[in-house]
């Protein structure tokens, strides 16, 4: 398991409305793990592109949603770095007011295909028959 602490779902959700990201923080540790998952080049470069794209420069909420964001790529590195593979979905708890489940389940895989399809068509040409079933399945 990671010793990283997830952000609290709540509190990152806002954070990311209130800057007014249109993507829900399931989707951005998802992409996080897709970038980290098909060995993406440049990471840094792609993942600023990728979640800081619609941030404002200089405003605070902006500011404050790039630390919660960073938190969640430092988790996703963390969590894919693990030798007892301790990945842990970040998706709301149960009773998370306002946020479904199945929702942030569907932003989650969406993030991940994005995430991995950054590395292009020559990962995918690795991948065995079993690993394109688990991405046809997450499609």
């Amino acid at each position: 398991m990671s010793s990283l602490e997830p952000p609290d779902y709540p509190t990152c959700s806002d954070v990311m409305r209130r800057a007014g990201l249109p993507f829900s923080p399931s989707e951005a540790h998802a992409i996080a793990i897709g970038m980290l998952s098909g060995a993406v080049a440049d990471r840094a470069a792609h993942w600023q592109a990728a979640v800081y794209a619609e941030l404002a420069p200089d405003n605070a909420a902006a500011a404050e949603c790039r630390g919660l964001l960073d938190e969640l790529y430092a988790l996703a590195e963390q969590q894919m770095t693990d030798e007892a593979f301790g990945l842990q979905l970040f998706l709301p708890a149960e009773a998370c007011a306002g946020v479904n489940v199945a929702t942030a389940l569907r932003d989650w895989a969406q993030g991940f295909l994005y995430g991995f399809g950054l590395a292009g068509e020559a990962v995918a040409g690795l991948l065995s028959d079993e690993g394109r079933e688990a991405l046809h399945d997450l499609y």
